[in-house]
């Protein structure tokens, strides 16, 4: 798979965290049509890009906490459901990693 990132994206890099958790999460083989499918999408999308982003030292809670409760408010719930949140987690882990891995690789190929 792959992410695209729009170079006049308000802020790329976040950009990229969210739409790679979306990748991680398997929302990409998600039914779009199916109840609620969309918004708890986006829900465990952007909390586990905000959580990349704290660790990065990059500062978008006040974005991210508009965007996580407006879709939370379109799933008709009050609280992200414990099985995302796990989710959320694993998925902002598996991303930190990944890069990780990616820049240990570059620098043993200097």
């Amino acid at each position: 798979g792959e992410v695209a990132v729009s170079p006049l994206a308000f802020d790329p890099t976040k950009t990229l965290a969210h739409e790679l958790a979306h990748v991680v999460l398997g929302h990409v083989k998600r039914d779009p049509d199916a109840p609620d499918s969309r918004a708890l999408a986006e829900v465990e999308a952007e909390a586990a890009a905000y959580i990349v982003g704290a660790i990065l030292g990059l500062s978008s809670a006040e974005y991210s906490r508009g965007y996580v409760q407006h879709w939370l408010a379109k799933s008709g719930k009050l609280d992200m459901p414990e099985a995302s949140a796990k989710r959320v987690f694993s998925t902002a882990q598996k991303i930190l990693a990944a890069g990780r891995a990616s820049k240990s690789t570059s620098e043993g190929a200097e």
